[in-house]
């Protein structure tokens, strides 16, 4: 369980030290939703149509992006714009453009990076889902697309699956080692996010449920949560996941059963999550919010609004 989350300020919610080192000035503002959230390097990188923040500084990928990922020294961009073109591109932990390349004729919604094996993934709006080679970001392989926009793409741990989810309700496991795929359609509504957790894949959708299956079978359902799930996280092994609604509700989801409770209603919608350690970043127009994990397993408190930036 996860027990009381707090809310604490943190001074500008686009700063990369939650503590309040090297925070932008005031013109350091996001625009619109911070719509992807990564740890990255020693600080927090998070994107909003102005611009991608990484730690103390405004990358520009060269075009508008609407998600990113990170892993180890690397950070993955996607985006573009509407019905033009979908865009991708590399960042290093020094913040050099080491990538840059137009994959579709529109937007790119998602992204998924898998660097052990040199590999990541774009999901576009067309539906179509894109294995990429690292660092050159060449295009390796399309894979089975969706018939309406992809929005989550996730790799299993060992990498012989890439997941993907698609307004189309579906959820497309694409079997890397063997060439194949298969679908997934208890989903009632689009799907808007994806989560590996061990060999379980959780989905949330506008149908208020996340599904959690193992393979191909569905294991478990979390039914009944009051808005669209559109973001997941965990904040480690044998804890408890938690769900963003675009109500603005945090609901954590019991890892031992089928049943959910709420954590936090946030004053504004939800448009993306990070769990690090020590906290839990939830994206919001403007800016993010920074909630403390709790020490305990006390009821859910809350101290301090976090000032956007």
């Amino acid at each position: 369980m996860i027990g009381c989350i707090t809310a604490v300020l943190v001074g500008c919610t686009a700063a990369g030290h939650p503590n309040g080192a090297d925070a932008p000035t005031a013109t350091s503002t996001h625009l619109g939703p911070v719509t992807g959230l990564a740890a990255f390097g020693d600080g927090i990188a998070a994107c909003s149509q102005r611009g991608v923040w990484s730690g103390d500084r405004w990358l520009d990928p060269g075009f508008r992006p609407v998600a990113l990922t990170a892993h180890g020294e690397v950070l993955l961009v996607g985006g573009g714009v509407p019905a033009e073109r979908g865009d991708i591109a590399l960042f290093d932990r020094a913040g050099r453009n080491l990538a840059h390349r137009r994959i579709a004729d529109d937007l790119v919604y998602a992204v998924a990076l898998d660097p052990p094996r040199n590999r990541a993934a774009a999901g576009c709006a067309d539906g179509s889902v894109l294995l990429l080679e690292l660092p050159s970001l060449a295009v390796r392989q399309r894979l089975t697309r969706h018939t309406a926009p992809c929005r989550a793409l996730a790799f299993s741990i060992d990498g012989k699956t890439l997941a993907s989810g698609g307004r189309d309700g579906l959820v497309i496991l694409h079997r890397l080692d063997l060439g194949t795929h298969a679908s997934l359609a208890d989903h009632t509504a689009a799907v808007e996010c994806l989560m590996f957790d061990g060999a379980k894949l959780l989905s949330g959708a506008a149908d208020g449920k996340v599904r959690v299956h193992e393979g191909t079978r569905l294991r478990r359902s979390y039914l009944g949560l009051p808005s669209t799930v559109v973001a997941l996280v965990c904040r480690g092994p044998g804890s408890g996941v938690v769900a963003g609604l675009a109500d603005g509700g945090l609901i954590e989801l019991q890892a031992d059963g089928d049943g959910h409770r709420s954590l936090r209603q946030t004053e504004s919608a939800v448009f993306s999550l990070l769990a690090t350690e020590r906290q839990l970043l939830v994206g919001h127009l403007g800016g993010y919010q920074s909630l403390a994990w709790p020490t305990d397993h006390a009821s859910i408190t809350t101290s301090r609004r976090q000032r956007r930036p």
